[in-house]
């Protein structure tokens, strides 16, 4: 009954935290947005390691993930050389 209750909670943080991540894009948040996509491939990658049945999914979520944090990071790097240039000019 107690990992029930613990699973649930899981998925209740895991939920918030996708919900935070959808309005970080609308808001172009993009330093906290890339620390939300790393969080959650650090839990993912928890989830994996203590899962053999789920092992895969898990990995390839946080796959998934890192791969958004990456691109989250460089759209970042794009927009501060943008605004840069637009100062110089």
């Amino acid at each position: 009954m107690e990992k029930l209750k613990d699973e649930r909670k899981k998925a209740f943080l895991l939920q918030m935290l996708e919900e935070k991540i959808k309005k970080l894009k609308e808001e172009n948040e993009f330093v906290e947005l890339a620390l939300s996509y790393s969080i959650l491939t650090d839990l993912c990658l928890i989830k994996a390691s203590k899962s053999e049945d789920e092992a895969m999914e898990w990995k390839k979520k946080a796959e998934g993930y890192k791969q958004l944090e990456n691109d989250t990071l460089l759209k970042l790097d794009e927009d501060t050389l943008l605004k840069l240039k637009e100062n110089k000019d």
